[in-house]
């Protein structure tokens, strides 16, 4: 069983509560953000499997946190979130 990091999951949900409401006045800062966010889980998705086809196992998960990275960053917070895995690597994390 699975446990719900509570205070991820307040955070997820005021941002996108907080984009969806900025989004009311400017529906075009809603679209970059989702549109950003699918573009970068695309790209998340086949880096990560380009990554394993060649036996490097420094992937980046999917989750609540680069949710909200990707979607206030854009690719930029994608190239962060892979620094921050091959920093982690060479720290030994």
């Amino acid at each position: 069983m699975t446990s719900i990091n509570l205070p991820i999951l307040i955070i997820t949900v005021a941002s996108v509560l907080l984009v969806l409401l900025i989004g009311r006045k400017r529906p075009d800062y809603a679209v970059n953000f989702f549109l950003r966010i699918g573009l970068c889980y695309v790209a998340i998705y086949f880096i990560n499997d380009a990554l394993l086809d060649k036996g490097i196992e420094m992937c980046v998960a999917m989750n609540a946190v680069t949710f909200l990275v990707c979607g206030f960053l854009g690719f930029p917070g994608l190239f962060l979130l892979y620094g921050l895995v091959v920093w982690g690597y060479f720290i030994g994390m």
